[in-house]
């Protein structure tokens, strides 16, 4: 839980930007999971013009269009608190353009790659045909990503060489 609450805190990062597929129902199953466990609960709404606070426990970012995609990672990387919050150890949800932004790097809407917020070693590019699901069995490094139809991810080291992913336990 966050240094300043006794309530496990869920940010929810840029509902304005990134919440095209429905990604309030992420909020809503996080909160309502904790709280079958006792475990209080706060929601932070961040939209777009606001600051990313950096001490929240878990934080989400969801799906989106090309041109609020690209918005919501310059917006991430000018503000840095995302980064500075998982660097932290808080948990980081994300799916979809959510996902891919929070990579080294990603593409737009016409192949270009764009930079990333880099807070995962992953680099998304759009791919040539339609990918929704799981990854071939026999891939180790590429994945295709679930939210989106046309994107392929790739992972950079693997996660025994970087440091460890860390969640609060409850």
């Amino acid at each position: 839980m966050s240094n300043t609450s006794s309530a496990l805190r869920i940010v929810w990062i840029y509902p304005d930007l990134l919440s095209t597929y429905g990604d309030q129902g992420n909020v809503l199953i996080l909160k309502r999971r904790a709280e079958l466990r006792g475990i209080p609960t706060e929601i932070v709404h961040v939209h777009s013009s606001d600051a990313v606070p950096e001490q929240g426990d878990i934080y989400l970012l969801g799906g989106g269009e090309d041109r609020p995609q690209i918005l919501a990672a310059d917006r991430l990387r000018a503000d840095g608190g995302l980064a500075r919050a998982a660097a932290r150890g808080a948990c980081v949800f994300a799916v979809c353009a959510g996902y891919q932004i929070i990579g080294e790097s990603y593409g737009d809407d016409e192949a270009n790659p764009l930079p990333g917020v880099g807070i995962l070693d992953i680099r998304s590019t759009r791919g040539q045909t339609r990918a929704v699901g799981r990854s071939s069995p026999t891939s180790t490094r590429h994945w295709a990503s679930a939210g989106s139809p046309v994107s392929r991810t790739t992972r950079g080291a693997p996660r025994s060489a970087r440091r460890p992913a860390r969640c609060p336990r409850r």
